[in-house]
């Protein structure tokens, strides 16, 4: 956790951060040209004919801002639901350029973050607390539950997963005011992810054993949090932790959450995708975990068998 965390927060940068100007002549295309040679690497500009256009890829996620140059002053578009952290960076690249040019920019938030959301950390937060509840619980059932079978742990995790992915959800919900107006698909996206989360802990649990709380701590905290988008977008951080953005299950929860709540326009398929893949790569797993456990059983059974023989030759 401590090379995840500080590798992956510490002294984020931008990088081919994904912003868009508005060329509606010859002039601002050159404007578009001077920003992209003003700030390098930091940004990968694209161009849109119209503002129309731009807040359209603004909001399908294409892009994390759009500037429009002006006679007296620029337009930046912007916005905050995007990432918090991504968009206070655009607003400093710009605001850099526009103190350079001595040319005055206005900003305009085309998708802002709701009231209850102001820092725009609600979705990771929300994570947090579903990754902790979700693996934890899932170290109880597959320990408390040692004496059950492998079949009666799996039946166990479903009712309480549903149990407390649900309470979680309410407590966020109605004591906290968060995700209002999406109750029902933040309420399944939370229900999938603790069922995701629990079925790789149950099925992992019977071949890491000792190693549960190391391997847990580094699928579900170490690695998912840095890497789920939630504090810094990945853009803003080193590329292994985007890379593992492309596939982690965190990513695919921050991802769901986020278009549902603001981008319901943005294609689905980056965060549900991941999703979908987790849920069939967890199925898989605990039919190893099943594999596993029966193989090991049975070993058991040939070992205390051997033994009794052994006893009962000796006795002889």
């Amino acid at each position: 956790m401590t090379v995840a965390y500080l590798a992956g927060f510490h002294e984020p940068e931008p990088h081919h951060v994904p912003v868009a100007v508005v060329a509606q002549n010859e002039q601002a295309t050159q404007a578009a040209d001077q920003i992209q040679t003003a700030l390098g690497d930091r940004i990968d500009v694209k161009v849109y004919p119209s503002q129309t256009l731009a807040e359209d890829a603004i909001k399908r996620l294409d892009v994390a801002g759009a500037y429009i140059p002006g006679k007296d002053g620029g337009q930046l578009l912007t916005a905050p639901a995007y990432s918090e952290t991504l968009n206070t960076v655009v607003v400093k690249m710009f605001s850099a350029v526009s103190e350079k040019t001595h040319t005055p920019i206005t900003i305009h938030e085309v998708v802002p973050l709701n009231e209850h959301d102001t820092a725009g950390q609600n979705a990771f937060f929300f994570l947090v607390v579903l990754s902790v509840s979700a693996y934890s619980l899932g170290i109880a059932i597959a320990v408390a539950g040692n004496s059950y079978s492998y079949r009666r742990r799996v039946g166990l995790m479903v009712p309480l997963g549903l149990l407390v992915a649900t309470v979680d959800f309410l407590f966020a919900r109605f004591a906290m005011n968060m995700f209002q107006g999406d109750e029902w698909a933040t309420w399944l996206i939370a229900v999938l992810y603790m069922l995701i989360v629990l079925s790789v802990t149950i099925g992992l649990h019977p071949i890491v054993r000792r190693w549960s709380t190391l391997t847990f701590s580094a699928i579900f905290v170490a690695l998912n949090f840095t890497s789920s988008g939630g504090v810094f977008e990945p853009v803003l951080q080193p590329a292994f932790f985007g890379w593992l953005h492309n596939f982690w299950i965190g990513s695919g929860f921050i991802q769901a959450l986020r278009q549902t709540q603001y981008f319901p326009g943005a294609d689905s398929a980056p965060g549900f995708g991941i999703l979908a893949g987790w849920t069939v790569l967890a199925v898989l797993i605990l039919l190893l975990g099943a594999a596993w456990e029966k193989t090991h059983v049975l070993k058991r059974k040939i070992l205390s068998y051997r033994a009794a023989m052994l006893e009962e030759d000796v006795a002889v």
